[in-house]
């Protein structure tokens, strides 16, 4: 009976995908597999899952490590396999019974580096029309042959049988591609592929060696999609190689080549760019300009909006605070650095401290356990802010060409402004200027706890200073030394309460509108 390693690496995978996962290969017949798990966060019913799954066979063996990427946890694999052959499998996918023999056999029959077997969907609800298109397939692992054998040029890490010897000649998987937090970088199979090829060696497909990928629905999205060709295209950018569809194009690649273009243009662009700024120290400048702009794209083709909600996490008290611009949010991220247990830090380097603890996306559990407050502010008062401390403000003339292609002038008057910005629609506004009322709902759930106007700040945060104790509040960007009232004329005040009218009803600021129409009334009979 042929012995074998297997490596399967999880990031985060849930439980019910990843024991299915595991159960299949318990199943495998006629083989003798010792099975690496290689965990990046311990997760105890795994480890018990492992333990009760192993038989004479098949043992499994969990092992926890650090949550470096996928292609650090396969070469952590491959230092701890003592086998001349591995497999590679992800923990979503489903194997025939026969799937590991077949490998088996086909390698030892052809003495290749690497065979390679057929990837079959399993929709967790109904696929896109875009689906049908061959590179869309591939960016879902998905591959079938109608032939017995082929000699190929690529194979998918979760369906894979390799010489464990070809690694001596190649080197290990590249730690700069492959799944990493918070990406979905790829590229590092096809990397190892392409050594494979270029050393002289073959990838074998094996058409009975057939898996099924779980494809869950969150991955059926054209939001995942359009994710999935921008890291395309950054990893393509790291590896400076071109695109390369495996499969011949159908109609429907032809139909969507322009969607499938842009963001990968976008994701190559940007390692383009990263490159050429570390070259080219002294055009930094214009560098940041284009790396801004190139941010900001991206960020509007994943969240749909230049600026997607910002959310500050701190875990162990369980509390979020839901991050608006222009709410006196510098002093509140000063009273929070109480829970960071961090130095005394200046303006500038307090936003930067909690990029580390900020997230754009929620998860169930905190959205469900976590204590969340947010802080709203007169919407009148607020652009009044955002003007004197992005456009008046001599040392951030750089927010001018950063967003809207120059349409934000320095020095430009406020009424000039405020109408410019009343014309932005809400899915392109930057975050110091859109509305207010859309941090309070994630995917349709209303988030806070509590609710802190910034006119009563000082009485407001109270709470949240004895619930956590936290520092008193220091004060810091005073943008408005003048009223705010000032600024305003009748005319002016309708548009910016048409833009805002449902910051204003919601958070009951109708008062204040009426005031200031009163006030702007009174200054026109002087």
């Amino acid at each position: 009976m042929f012995s074998a390693s297997l490596i399967m690496t999880r990031y985060k995978e849930p439980n019910n995908i990843t024991h299915k996962s595991l159960e299949s290969l318990s199943k495998q017949k006629n083989i003798k597999l010792t099975i690496l798990f290689l965990d990046q966060f311990e997760n105890i019913e795994t480890k018990k899952y492992c333990k009760l799954n192993s038989n004479k066979n098949i043992y499994f063996k969990y092992i926890r490590i650090k949550p470096k990427g996928n292609s650090y946890a396969k070469n952590i694999g491959l230092k701890l396999i003592k086998t001349k052959y591995v497999f590679f499998f992800d923990p979503d996918q489903i194997a025939n019974e026969f799937w590991a023999i077949n490998l088996m056999n086909a390698i030892t029959k052809f003495k290749c580096a690497a065979v390679c077997g057929k990837t079959l969907p399993i929709w967790e609800k109904k696929p896109l029309f875009i689906s049908k298109a061959n590179l869309i397939k591939e960016l879902y692992s998905l591959k079938q042959y109608n032939i017995k054998y082929k000699e190929e040029k690529i194979f998918f890490g979760g369906n894979v049988l390799l010489n464990n010897n070809i690694f001596n000649k190649i080197g290990n998987f590249n730690e700069n591609l492959g799944r990493q937090k918070g990406t979905l970088l790829s590229g590092e199979d096809s990397e190892i592929s392409n050594l494979i090829y270029k050393n002289k060696e073959k990838i074998i497909y094996v058409n009975k060696a057939k898996i099924y990928h779980m494809i869950p629905k969150n991955r059926i999205t054209y939001l995942w999609i359009i994710n999935r060709l921008y890291y395309g295209g950054i990893t393509k950018g790291i590896q400076n190689r071109k695109p390369k569809q495996l499969s011949k194009r159908n109609l429907y690649d032809w139909a969507f080549l322009p969607f499938f273009a842009i963001p990968y243009m976008i994701g190559r662009f940007k390692i383009k760019y990263s490159k050429l700024f570390l070259k080219i120290n002294h055009n930094f400048k214009k560098i940041k300009k284009i790396k801004d702009l190139n941010d900001i794209i991206f960020n509007f083709i994943l969240y749909q909006k230049f600026n997607p909600q910002k959310f500050i996490l701190f875990k162990k008290e369980k509390l979020i605070y839901i991050d608006i611009s222009k709410n006196a949010s510098t002093s509140i991220k000063f009273s929070l650095l109480t829970l960071l247990k961090s130095k005394k830090i200046d303006e500038i380097e307090i936003h930067k401290l909690y990029k580390k603890n900020s997230k754009n996306k929620l998860n169930s559990n905190e959205i469900e356990n976590y204590f969340k407050f947010i802080v709203i502010r007169n919407p009148f008062d607020r652009l009044v802010s955002c003007y004197v401390d992005k456009i008046l403000n001599k040392k951030k003339l750089n927010y001018h060409y950063r967003y809207y292609f120059n349409l934000l002038k320095p020095n430009t008057s406020f009424e000039t402004f405020a109408k410019k910005i009343c014309k932005i629609p809400e899915f392109l506004s930057e975050r110091h200027f859109s509305s207010q009322h859309i941090s309070l709902y994630y995917k349709n759930i209303y988030l806070p706890n509590y609710i802190i106007k910034f006119e009563n700040l000082k009485n407001d945060f109270e709470f949240i200073k004895k619930k956590y104790k936290l520092n008193s509040l220091p004060h810091y960007n005073n943008s408005n030394k003048i009223d705010y009232k000032e600024y305003y004329n009748e005319e002016l005040a309708k548009i910016v309460y048409n833009r805002y009218k449902k910051d204003i009803n919601i958070f009951g600021y109708e008062k204040e509108y009426k005031e200031l129409i009163k006030y702007c009334k009174n200054k026109n009979k002087l």
